[in-house]
């Protein structure tokens, strides 16, 4: 189905169906959902992905162009310094302990254009396969949708003479002479959104693997409660055990429904009876903790001072 749209994209092709053909559904980048998504997600990798201090990211440009270290200059009041780009790598680093195997850290992008196409897509197959390897979805995420657009235009070029029948064997590439499909030349606007939902993608699964992954059983025993009279419920460890959430997934809920549950009555002691927030039961990490009582409760048996 996929191959079949990728030959009828053309001129009047709308927007829509040149993001079925890239096998992505609809995505509404005005939407307040998906605004939402990536200020989030980019103000969290501006604080919290890197190491030493702040680097404001913006995506999906920070990343598409943060594969090698550049130099630029900052002006200051009496001098100008020289400072060395921060590389996604160098938050992977950063977030999970350990450099991405076979990432040279101070490799420079090729000047030539099919040769740096070439380098961004390896670079791009090789995060895709670590972050596999870590217990990430990543299956989906193509790695053409995750280079700069120029790049990208160059790669759905070069997959084009490789499947050329008129071109001789020793003019096409034998890096892409092997792939069968014809390549999607997607429209500015089209490839804009669907390398948008891309890195989006990428983020979220490093966030989930990299970040949450560090939520495990034993860090469960030995996380710190405020009272010991009250202890901790046990954790179904069966990854079966639920088809929605993961083990660290389960841990978080079970941790603030035990907050919530043993320490509501006890937060908000101060309020009269009928102002007391009610009973509920958390199964989710959006519509039960939207109003914030559940996250305050928590604060507040962790630090009683703050309410």
């Amino acid at each position: 189905m996929h191959s079949n749209l990728s030959h009828t994209l053309n001129e009047g092709t709308t927007f829509t169906q040149e993001l079925h053909a890239a096998s992505m559904p609809y995505l509404d980048n005005e939407s307040k959902t998906v605004q939402w998504l990536v200020s989030t997600l980019e103000r969290w990798y501006s604080n919290q992905g890197w190491p030493k201090d702040i680097n404001p990211v913006r995506i999906p440009q920070s990343f598409r162009n943060g594969l090698f270290r550049r130099q630029f200059e900052t002006n200051g009041t009496k001098q100008t310094a020289k400072e060395e780009q921060k590389t996604i790598y160098d938050m992977i680093t950063y977030l999970s302990g350990h450099s991405l195997p076979g990432i040279p850290q101070n490799a420079v992008p090729p000047k030539k254009k099919d040769e740096a196409t070439k380098q961004y897509l390896w670079q791009h197959r090789l995060l895709l396969l670590f972050l596999k390897t870590q217990g990430s979805c990543t299956a989906f995420i193509r790695p053409e949708f995750l280079l700069p657009p120029d790049l990208y235009k160059v790669y759905a070029q070069m997959r084009d003479n490789a499947l050329s029948p008129s071109l001789p064997a020793d003019q096409k590439d034998t890096e892409f002479a092997h792939e069968r499909t014809k390549p999607l030349h997607l429209s500015n606007e089209v490839f804009e959104a669907v390398s948008k939902k891309s890195w989006i993608d990428v983020l979220m699964q490093i966030l989930k693997t990299l970040v949450l992954g560090r939520v495990t059983p034993r860090s469960y025993e030995q996380l710190g409660i405020p009272d010991r009279t009250q202890p901790m419920p046990d954790i179904n460890t069966d990854p079966v055990s639920s088809n929605i959430y993961g083990i660290s997934e389960r841990i978080l809920l079970t941790w603030l429904n035990y907050c919530y549950s043993n320490y509501r009555e006890r937060v908000w002691a101060h309020r009269e009876q009928s102002d007391m927030p009610s009973g509920r039961w958390i199964v989710n990490f959006d519509i039960d903790l939207v109003d914030s009582i559940v996250l305050a409760t928590v604060l507040g048996a962790y630090c009683p001072f703050l309410v």
